[in-house]
């Protein structure tokens, strides 16, 4: 043997060393202790490579979560909140960061015959159920006025539809669920027309329609449930249908500067009609980099 082996022999040194030449070593020591110091590395060498193994798990696992990421972010290009309409000063606004892609809930909303409301959701397989629902509320308290339920297999690929007032489901009208594809995004529409919700998946509509059980002029918040396994709600939107955009009774006024080096249009048009459910007013602006602000506003 071309070095003793002590106390402070390496483990390395102890598990590369034959028995023989390990009692020889330790020939000064009684048996059992050498026995017992052999099992006590022996130990610690077991636990170094199970660590080591664990170290590498987490390391894949990571790495999948880096992979998951990369491949959901590139599969939904536009995570832009586009509410119609949304209070000023409201904190409940959706994000676009890669850390929180899923849309938020939108508040402050006035629904009307003739309003459409559309959602994109990304499906990911495994999921079992998720929800768009339309809120509204009657002595304090927040009720589904339209509970819009998606429940892919193995729940049955079906759509249920209901409302809760006072907490208490009631008759539910069911629809069938297109099969999903896994990794794909869908677009839902929810027709609000005179007496009923009609629903449209992409382009074709299911089957059944939900009649009006609660005003729709109260609902005030679009809540949105997103499902778990990474499915999620990316996109929101409520505005008028193309057939209400343009009412016999709107006014057309245009005020427009004739070049980006013109002087700003003026601070104020006064209107001749007033204001009315699907009317739009649309605003060009000339960015600068270093303004703090600026606005457009209605007033009286």
């Amino acid at each position: 043997m071309s070095k003793s082996l002590t106390y402070f022999s390496t483990v390395e040194e102890v598990s590369s060393t034959s028995d023989e030449d390990l009692r020889e070593g330790f020939g000064f020591l009684s048996p059992d202790t050498v026995v017992n110091y052999v099992m006590e590395l022996r130990k610690k060498l077991r636990l170094t490579e199970e660590a080591k193994e664990a170290a590498e798990r987490e390391v894949e696992r990571l790495r999948r979560l880096v992979k998951d990421k990369e491949a959901s972010t590139s599969a939904v290009p536009n995570l832009t909140y586009t509410g119609y309409s949304q209070e000023p000063g409201s904190s409940n606004q959706a994000s676009n960061s890669l850390d929180n892609n899923k849309i938020n809930n939108l508040h402050f909303v006035k629904l009307l015959p003739g309003i459409e409301i559309h959602a994109t959701f990304l499906f990911k397989k495994g999921t079992e159920k998720f929800n768009l629902n339309l809120m509204s509320e009657k002595d304090s308290q927040k009720f589904y006025t339209f509970h819009l339920d998606f429940r892919p297999y193995p729940l049955g690929n079906v759509i249920v539809m209901n409302t809760n007032p006072a907490k208490s489901w009631e008759r539910e009208i069911r629809a069938e669920l297109p099969q999903l594809v896994n990794g794909r995004m869908y677009n839902v529409t929810v027709l609000c027309e005179d007496k009923q919700f009609r629903v449209k998946i992409n382009d074709n509509y299911i089957e059944n329609t939900f009649p009006y059980r609660y005003p729709l002029q109260d609902v005030a918040v679009i809540k949105l449930n997103h499902g778990s396994l990474g499915n999620k709600w990316v996109s929101l939107t409520w505005q008028p249908t193309k057939a209400t955009q343009n009412p016999p009774s709107s006014a057309e006024v245009v005020k427009e500067a004739a070049s980006c080096d013109s002087p700003p249009i003026n601070n104020s048009i006064n209107l001749d009609t007033k204001l009315q459910p699907g009317m739009k007013i649309s605003a060009r602006a000339f960015f600068k980099k270093g303004t703090k602000k600026f606005t457009i506003k209605n007033s009286r």
